[in-house]
């Protein structure tokens, strides 16, 4: 079924903006079927002399039973007061009492700088505060604070700070997050330190550059560069994750050694790098220095497509996988080489693709013998129709087919 829009102008007392109107309201209707009587949904804007949102309606209806309401939403706005009052009601088809949701939006402009300022209060249906939230913006319009307080369950406060460079574009941008733990008997425990934070520094032209963070027991550290261009050429994330060293329990009936004392923590890092040339992603690599060293190095061609895989453990090649494509850039064939704890070459599996990168043939390599091959068919539809595995070069036959209900 279609919806239908109509829409309604009506105009007091009859002056455009900039021309002498002084109120401006707006009706929208939206209707299930042409010619029904009864919206689904109606929206109601009214302007101020300024052209400034002065209110704003809205409702919902149900179609069953027809043009019973279901939710509605309402804002006004005080000039004088500098207060805007929004309240969300929503009923329940079995009818009585609607939950309530209502914030308050406070507009007061202070300070030197004549600096502008949205407080926002959001209550729950019974009326208790639930979030504050602030905005301060500069003269220029621009977002300088924003700052939340939570008050349901333990109170978090999060703040983001901006600062920007004569041509408008972000040069620092600051985020971090406090917050208190009600224990029993009500007292409240306030925690000096800074749950989460982060830290932005931007370039010129307003792209990220470095980045520094914390949040619980990781760090984070970030950093861009860009070439003459302003093309990302360098691209490296890194973090490093705390964990506490729990004691080694003591066997019964052993006798206590001295040992070096064993630190109260341990740390383990991850790192992903990326490097561009005129903008197109040439290499990847990740690693991550745990209790087992693994790292990950992903080769790319001009087109971006995946060239050349290789995998470590320890320091020792494990995996290694090349990619060929055709003309078109579809991929024709794999080649996965496996190494055992020695390094040295254990078995190699081919891969070959059809045009819709569809799996044809899967050949298995003990040095220069095949010892698996595996075959597969698919009707014009792209579904599989049959397998074929044959094994110890063709000594061992299994076929295995598929049927389809249309």
């Amino acid at each position: 079924m279609k919806n239908y829009l109509h829409l309604v102008l009506l105009l007091c007392p009859f002056i455009l903006f900039g021309q002498g109107y002084q109120e401006l309201r707006v009706e929208q209707y939206q209707y299930d079927q042409e010619g029904d009587s009864i919206p689904l949904k109606k929206q109601i804007w009214r302007y101020g002399e300024a052209g400034e949102l002065i209110g704003q309606e809205e409702y919902e209806y149900r179609k069953q039973p027809a043009g019973s309401l279901k939710s509605s939403f309402l804002y006004q706005y005080d000039a004088e007061e500098k207060l805007g009052v929004q309240q969300k009601l929503t009923y329940s088809p079995k009818g009585g009492q609607p939950e309530a949701q209502q914030f308050k939006t406070y507009y007061v402009e202070y300070g030197q700088e004549e600096q502008l300022r949205s407080k926002q209060l959001y209550f729950d249906k019974r009326g208790e505060l639930q979030r504050e939230d602030t905005l301060t913006y500069n003269k220029k319009g621009q977002l300088v604070v924003e700052e939340t307080y939570d008050y349901r369950g333990s109170t978090s406060h999060r703040s983001k700070r901006w600062k920007y460079n004569k041509k408008g574009k972000v040069k620092r941008q600051n985020h971090y997050v406090h917050w208190s733990t009600v224990k029993r008997g009500g007292k409240v425990v306030y925690k000096k330190e800074r749950r989460e934070w982060y830290k932005y520094r931007y370039n010129r032209k307003g792209a990220p550059k470095v980045m520094k963070g914390k949040s619980g027991s990781r760090r984070y550290k970030t950093v861009w560069k860009y070439d003459r261009e302003g093309q990302l050429s360098f691209y490296q994330s890194h973090i490093c994750k705390r964990f506490r060293n729990s004691p080694k329990p003591k066997k019964k009936g052993e006798e206590e050694k001295k040992e070096k004392k064993q630190p109260k923590y341990r740390y383990v890092s991850e790192c992903h790098t990326k490097k561009y040339e005129k903008g197109q992603l040439v290499l990847e690599v990740e690693y991550d220095h745990g209790k087992v060293k693994e790292r990950t190095e992903v080769s790319y061609t001009s087109d971006s497509l995946k060239q050349q895989l290789r995998y470590w453990v320890a320091g020792k090649l494990k995996r290694e996988e090349k990619y060929y494509y055709n003309d078109g850039g579809k991929l024709k064939k794999q080649e996965n080489y496996y190494y055992n704890s020695l390094g040295l070459l254990n078995y190699r599996l081919d891969i070959y693709y059809n045009s819709k990168e569809q799996i044809l043939r899967e050949e298995q390599w003990v040095r220069v013998q095949k010892v698996r091959e595996l075959q597969h068919q698919y009707d014009e539809q792209g579904r599989q129709q049959t397998t074929t595995l044959m094994v110890e070069d063709g000594r061992k036959f299994e076929k295995t087919y598929y049927f389809y209900r249309d």
